[in-house]
């Protein structure tokens, strides 16, 4: 005789939509993911995942800060080390290319963008915002030994282009999984280090 199948409580049923909506999440952007999708990955109805959320905004707004938070804090940690600045540097794109092949779904999160949710462009373009005044603050220690204003224009723009490349990097190398986290570290640190090296100067 076949034991009937366990009913889950609801904080189980919770757990499944959101593991399916990070799974879907690190795969896809937000537009091409549909509550359907989640559902249907959580082996939950539809119904069950508006008991929980009202809205997908809503369920990825859930996670978002922890896994913005988790990069930061790896990035960070590299920035405020020690060794020279090129060595400093150097430790934060590569550990910011294993983060991301080991977690993709904190870099969907900070290229997050949506045409048809208003909220959820803006949370992104936030997030952006954040990683790259984060990055400009542990980036002030090298500025000041340099006798550079840490306020200095110059610095944060080149933040912000500094930033912007390696997530169009990013976005190029899941379209080229075949390329080694090893190989595009080495090659974006190449590229990248004359705009850092010219904030020093």
């Amino acid at each position: 005789m076949t034991e009937p199948k366990r009913r889950l409580k609801g904080e189980q049923r919770r757990e499944l939509v959101v593991d399916a909506a990070r799974a879907l999440f690190a795969e896809r952007a937000y537009d091409e993911v549909s509550i359907g999708d989640i559902a249907s990955r959580a082996g939950v109805s539809r119904t069950v995942m508006y008991d929980h959320f009202p809205s997908k905004q809503a369920l990825v707004q859930s996670f978002l800060m922890e896994e913005m938070s988790a990069l930061l804090a790896a990035l960070t940690e590299q920035l405020l080390g020690a060794g020279t600045s090129y060595e400093r540097f150097a430790a934060v794109v590569r550990t910011h290319f294993d983060f991301v092949q080991q977690r993709p779904l904190a870099f969907r999160m900070l290229a997050l963008d949506s045409r048809t949710d208003a909220d959820i462009a803006q949370a992104g373009r936030d997030l952006r915002d954040l990683s790259d005044q984060a990055l400009s603050a542990a980036l002030a220690a090298d500025a000041e030994r340099a006798g550079l204003d840490i306020d200095n224009t110059d610095r944060t723009i080149s933040v912000v282009m500094l930033t912007a490349a390696i997530r169009g990097l990013c976005e190029w190398w899941f379209e080229h999984p075949e390329v080694s986290s090893a190989e595009i570290s080495e090659m974006a640190v190449k590229l990248l280090w004359g705009g850092v090296r010219s904030i020093a100067e």
